[in-house]
Protein backbone atom coordinates (compact mmCIF):
# COMPACT_ATOMS: atom_id res chain seq x y z
CA UNK A 1 0.00 0.00 0.00
CA UNK A 2 2.49 2.30 0.74
CA UNK A 3 4.55 1.58 -2.60
CA UNK A 4 1.62 2.57 -4.52
CA UNK A 5 0.99 5.61 -2.63
CA UNK A 6 4.81 6.81 -3.47
CA UNK A 7 3.90 5.60 -6.82
CA UNK A 8 1.27 8.09 -7.05
CA UNK A 9 2.66 11.22 -5.38
CA UNK A 10 5.67 10.36 -7.47
CA UNK A 11 3.82 10.37 -10.77
CA UNK A 12 1.57 13.69 -9.16
CA UNK A 13 5.00 15.26 -8.58
CA UNK A 14 6.24 14.49 -12.32
CA UNK A 15 3.30 15.65 -14.31
CA UNK A 16 2.61 19.17 -11.69
CA UNK A 17 3.09 22.79 -13.25
CA UNK A 18 6.66 22.76 -11.49
CA UNK A 19 7.97 19.80 -13.33
CA UNK A 20 5.76 21.31 -16.78
CA UNK A 21 7.72 24.90 -15.82
CA UNK A 22 11.01 23.03 -15.72
CA UNK A 23 10.77 21.20 -18.80
CA UNK A 24 8.78 23.43 -21.17
CA UNK A 25 10.74 26.78 -20.24
CA UNK A 26 14.70 26.38 -20.12
CA UNK A 27 16.34 29.65 -18.27
CA UNK A 28 13.18 30.82 -16.76
CA UNK A 29 14.67 30.65 -13.10
CA UNK A 30 15.05 28.79 -10.08
CA UNK A 31 11.69 27.54 -8.75
CA UNK A 32 11.20 27.81 -4.98
CA UNK A 33 9.28 28.27 -2.08
CA UNK A 34 8.13 31.12 0.57
CA UNK A 35 6.68 31.21 3.44
CA UNK A 36 3.64 33.68 2.95
CA UNK A 37 4.90 35.89 5.74
CA UNK A 38 8.17 36.52 4.40
CA UNK A 39 7.38 37.14 0.79
CA UNK A 40 4.81 39.81 2.28
CA UNK A 41 8.08 41.46 4.27
CA UNK A 42 10.08 41.15 1.73
CA UNK A 43 8.10 43.13 -0.81
CA UNK A 44 6.80 45.68 1.62
CA UNK A 45 11.20 46.36 1.91
CA UNK A 46 11.27 46.33 -1.63
CA UNK A 47 8.27 48.68 -1.96
CA UNK A 48 10.06 51.06 0.50
CA UNK A 49 13.29 50.92 -1.16
CA UNK A 50 11.68 52.05 -4.33
CA UNK A 51 10.11 54.89 -2.19
CA UNK A 52 13.09 55.55 -1.15
CA UNK A 53 14.92 55.93 -4.88
CA UNK A 54 17.22 53.06 -3.44
CA UNK A 55 16.73 51.41 -6.89
CA UNK A 56 20.07 49.80 -6.62
CA UNK A 57 18.73 47.97 -3.69
CA UNK A 58 15.07 47.68 -5.14
CA UNK A 59 16.03 46.44 -8.53
CA UNK A 60 16.96 42.80 -7.94
CA UNK A 61 14.38 42.48 -5.38
CA UNK A 62 11.72 43.44 -7.71
CA UNK A 63 13.47 40.82 -10.25
CA UNK A 64 13.01 38.17 -7.20
CA UNK A 65 8.60 37.31 -7.35
CA UNK A 66 7.13 37.85 -10.18
CA UNK A 67 4.45 40.44 -8.84
CA UNK A 68 2.58 42.51 -11.43
CA UNK A 69 3.56 45.73 -10.29
CA UNK A 70 7.12 44.53 -9.86
CA UNK A 71 7.27 43.84 -12.90
CA UNK A 72 6.13 47.35 -13.59
CA UNK A 73 8.09 49.05 -11.69
CA UNK A 74 10.69 47.02 -13.47
CA UNK A 75 9.46 48.39 -16.87
CA UNK A 76 9.78 51.96 -15.29
CA UNK A 77 13.50 51.67 -13.71
CA UNK A 78 14.38 49.86 -17.31
CA UNK A 79 13.45 52.91 -19.08
CA UNK A 80 14.31 55.46 -16.61
CA UNK A 81 17.84 53.69 -15.88
CA UNK A 82 17.01 53.58 -12.05
CA UNK A 83 19.28 51.27 -10.76
CA UNK A 84 20.06 49.61 -14.13
CA UNK A 85 21.52 49.82 -17.11
CA UNK A 86 18.79 51.98 -19.13
CA UNK A 87 17.19 49.82 -21.94
CA UNK A 88 13.94 51.04 -23.75
CA UNK A 89 13.14 47.69 -25.25
CA UNK A 90 13.15 45.50 -21.78
CA UNK A 91 11.51 48.32 -20.01
CA UNK A 92 8.72 48.55 -22.67
CA UNK A 93 8.43 44.60 -22.34
CA UNK A 94 8.29 44.14 -18.93
CA UNK A 95 5.75 47.23 -18.58
CA UNK A 96 3.74 45.38 -21.26
CA UNK A 97 3.98 41.73 -19.32
CA UNK A 98 2.62 43.58 -16.16
CA UNK A 99 -0.78 44.17 -18.08
CA UNK A 100 -2.15 40.85 -17.44
CA UNK A 101 -3.18 42.73 -14.93
CA UNK A 102 -5.52 45.18 -16.09
CA UNK A 103 -4.44 48.53 -14.44
CA UNK A 104 -5.95 51.11 -16.07
CA UNK A 105 -3.45 53.42 -14.76
CA UNK A 106 -0.81 50.94 -15.98
CA UNK A 107 -2.49 50.95 -19.66
CA UNK A 108 -2.65 55.00 -19.44
CA UNK A 109 1.13 54.88 -18.96
CA UNK A 110 2.01 52.41 -21.58
CA UNK A 111 0.25 53.99 -23.98
CA UNK A 112 1.47 57.64 -23.14
CA UNK A 113 5.05 56.02 -23.30
CA UNK A 114 4.46 54.32 -26.67
CA UNK A 115 1.93 56.76 -28.15
CA UNK A 116 4.96 57.81 -30.88
CA UNK A 117 6.14 54.62 -32.15
CA UNK A 118 5.02 53.13 -35.07
CA UNK A 119 3.22 49.72 -35.67
CA UNK A 120 6.20 48.52 -36.70
CA UNK A 121 8.29 49.25 -33.48
CA UNK A 122 6.08 47.83 -31.52
CA UNK A 123 5.79 44.91 -33.53
CA UNK A 124 9.21 44.33 -33.14
CA UNK A 125 9.00 43.71 -29.31
CA UNK A 126 6.23 40.94 -29.60
CA UNK A 127 9.31 38.01 -29.89
CA UNK A 128 10.90 39.16 -26.64
CA UNK A 129 7.35 40.15 -25.04
CA UNK A 130 6.51 36.34 -26.15
CA UNK A 131 9.68 34.57 -24.56
CA UNK A 132 9.07 36.44 -21.26
CA UNK A 133 5.58 35.55 -20.85
CA UNK A 134 6.07 32.27 -21.50
CA UNK A 135 8.73 32.54 -18.28
CA UNK A 136 7.51 35.26 -16.44
CA UNK A 137 3.95 35.44 -17.34
CA UNK A 138 0.94 35.08 -14.29
CA UNK A 139 0.42 31.20 -15.14
CA UNK A 140 4.14 30.59 -14.85
CA UNK A 141 4.54 32.67 -11.69
CA UNK A 142 1.86 30.69 -10.07
CA UNK A 143 -0.99 33.94 -9.99
CA UNK A 144 -4.83 33.69 -10.71
CA UNK A 145 -6.08 37.25 -12.31
CA UNK A 146 -9.49 37.47 -11.53
CA UNK A 147 -12.17 41.02 -10.71
CA UNK A 148 -12.45 41.67 -6.94
CA UNK A 149 -14.38 44.15 -5.43
CA UNK A 150 -12.21 46.54 -3.44
CA UNK A 151 -13.19 46.11 0.67
CA UNK A 152 -15.89 48.20 1.40
CA UNK A 153 -16.71 49.53 -1.76
CA UNK A 154 -18.54 48.82 -5.16
CA UNK A 155 -14.93 49.17 -6.88
CA UNK A 156 -14.19 45.94 -8.67
CA UNK A 157 -10.41 45.70 -9.68
CA UNK A 158 -8.55 42.95 -11.84
CA UNK A 159 -6.01 41.79 -9.87
CA UNK A 160 -3.46 38.46 -10.06
CA UNK A 161 -2.52 37.56 -6.95
CA UNK A 162 0.05 34.43 -5.64
CA UNK A 163 -1.95 30.98 -5.41
CA UNK A 164 -1.19 29.48 -1.82
CA UNK A 165 0.34 26.16 -2.78
CA UNK A 166 1.46 24.48 0.51
CA UNK A 167 0.67 25.39 3.96
CA UNK A 168 0.92 29.23 3.89
CA UNK A 169 4.24 28.87 1.40
CA UNK A 170 4.12 30.30 -2.33
CA UNK A 171 5.94 29.06 -5.52
CA UNK A 172 8.06 32.00 -7.12
CA UNK A 173 10.31 31.87 -10.06
CA UNK A 174 13.15 34.15 -9.76
CA UNK A 175 14.23 35.73 -12.58
CA UNK A 176 17.11 34.22 -14.73
CA UNK A 177 19.52 37.74 -14.72
CA UNK A 178 21.95 35.50 -17.03
CA UNK A 179 19.61 34.71 -20.05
Amino acid sequence: MKKLLLIAITTLLATSPLAVLADDAPNAGKVSSVNRLKYFSDYDTMMNNVKLEAYDKAFPELLRYGDKQAQFLTGVLFISGGGVEANTELGLVWMRLALEQETTDWKNRYRDITKNLTKQQLASLDPLFEEYKSKYGAEQQFMRCEYERVKFSNIVKHICKKSIFQDDYYKIVEYDTEG
